[in-house]
């Protein structure tokens, strides 16, 4: 099941860079045994992929604003990554799958679950200080689009 996002990438500044809407999905990874990818393909770019995260027990994964966006630091992309759904019901559902993954590579690995007994780091802190100012702004642009009758472009999930 695909759903509609946009994807943002920490900038070196501070600041949040929108690079790009499209189709999120969980996807099996052809070289890691077992692993699960987030893969979010571009609307525009002829399909191109916007994003392609493994999703690691060890990556501290939070679910912001009013229950649209995920955002987690990852390790491998050496960054850290937002991704902002069009509709509630769509994150819900990767957020859902996310924990699930986890769950079962944790207890695999004997690593902790949902990133329990870590505690964010000052930087991790002020990275979500940041976050928030950017939810707060993409929940006026959504809301303002749903007003309009359009929101992300104006095509549904």
């Amino acid at each position: 099941m695909q759903h509609r996002v946009k994807v943002y990438n920490l900038a070196q500044d501070g600041s949040w860079e929108d690079q790009g809407v499209g189709h999120v999905i969980l996807q099996d990874s052809a070289t890691e045994g077992g692993a699960r990818n987030l893969l979010v393909v571009s609307e525009a770019d002829g399909g191109s992929p916007l994003l392609l995260s493994r999703v690691l027990p060890s990556n501290t994964y939070q679910r912001q604003g009013e229950g649209t966006i995920i955002t987690w630091s990852d390790p491998e992309l050496r960054n850290d990554v937002a991704i902002s759904f069009q509709h509630e019901e769509g994150c819900e559902h990767i957020w859902n799958e996310i924990q699930a993954l986890r769950g079962e590579a944790a207890a695999a690995y004997g690593a902790p679950e949902n990133g329990e007994g870590s505690q964010p780091s000052q930087g991790q802190q002020g990275r979500q200080q940041q976050m928030q100012g950017m939810i707060d702004e993409v929940a006026m642009e959504r809301d303002a689009s749903d007003k309009q009758g359009g929101a992300m472009g104006g095509q549904g999930e």
